[in-house]
């Protein structure tokens, strides 16, 4: 096979999916590996990881404050490995009572299970806005409490020893 015809048809493709990639993350961290929402679905699923959901506006001024501190936090960058990454802005949400538990603002982080079931206790701080995050650290801890709860949920074995 020829370089050039390698090139065209081998590694084009797989360029393609990194841009892809690298387009999902929208500045929420390019090392990050995003899934548009229904390959998250499906991904959740076969892999039997839960799923932690962005929702965000690239108008919105709150969210433009969040996302570097999301981006650039170490704890999330290693935590995000352990879950199905998405993120959405507000159109490509779906009007269901779990993707708005508490209301349809920007910026929310939303955790879910591998069938699509809401940890509602997951929250942030703010009383008004549940799923709101400014705290970066909150944010890693509720990652690591996610996991914790879905491990038991997933092998209560594992979980009682």
């Amino acid at each position: 096979m020829n370089l050039s015809r390698f090139l065209t048809f081998g590694i084009s493709p797989f360029f393609g999916v990194l841009f892809a990639g690298r387009d999902l993350a929208r500045g929420w961290g390019d090392n990050i590996t995003w899934l548009q929402l229904q390959d998250a679905l499906q991904e959740a699923q076969i892999v039997q990881k839960p799923m932690m959901v962005i929702v965000h506006k690239e108008s919105c001024p709150v969210c433009a404050r969040v996302k570097p501190l999301f981006a650039s936090h170490p704890g999330i960058n290693k935590l995000s490995q352990h879950f199905v990454m998405v993120n959405l802005e507000p159109d490509e949400v779906p009007r269901t009572p779990e993707f708005e538990p508490d209301g349809a603002y920007v910026p929310r982080i939303l955790f879910f299970s591998h069938d699509g079931r809401i940890f509602r206790n997951i929250i942030g701080k703010e009383p008004r806005n549940k799923y709101f995050y400014d705290d970066m650290r909150l944010l890693e801890n509720n990652m690591k409490r996610v996991l914790r709860q879905y491990r038991e949920v997933q092998h209560p074995s594992d979980a009682a020893q």
